[in-house]
């Protein structure tokens, strides 16, 4: 028996085309495993890809879809992609970051006052401290 929404409408599970499909664009936008599963459970509230019903993984599919065309344009002018930004914004708050954090923390390493003035390099810098950080905190 599938379970229903507040609507009354059938929630399904999520199709194999849509994981194969969050996967292949996950490679796209260069994640990996633990960057596309937090990118999942910011947007949907869900610890599993698996866990998703198709309306919240079709969602991340178009989300998804967004950031990887934006990519492909940014990278060539060099300047960050949304995808850049919204990872960076999303292990902030991971952290309990507010946003002014992370603005000082990018300020303090490449001496911008805002995240769209990163280029993709740096933000991609700006990440793998943010992961370090997060790591040393967890650990």
């Amino acid at each position: 028996m599938q379970e229903r929404d507040i609507l009354g409408d059938e929630i399904e599970g999520i199709s194999t085309r849509q994981l194969r499909a969050i996967w292949a664009l996950a490679r796209c936008a260069h994640l990996n495993e633990g960057e596309l599963h937090a990118k999942v459970s910011a947007l949907s509230g869900k610890g599993s890809i698996r866990a998703l019903t198709r309306r919240q993984a079709g969602r991340i599919i178009e989300r998804l879809q967004r950031e990887v065309g934006s990519a492909s344009t940014a990278e060539r002018r060099g300047e960050t992609t949304r995808f850049q930004v919204s990872l960076i914004e999303i292990l902030g708050k991971a952290m309990g970051w507010e946003t002014d954090r992370v603005l000082g923390l990018a300020h303090k390493m490449y001496g911008v006052d805002r995240l769209e003035g990163l280029t993709v390099i740096q933000a991609s810098g700006l990440i793998e401290a943010l992961k370090a950080i997060r790591g040393r905190r967890a650990a």
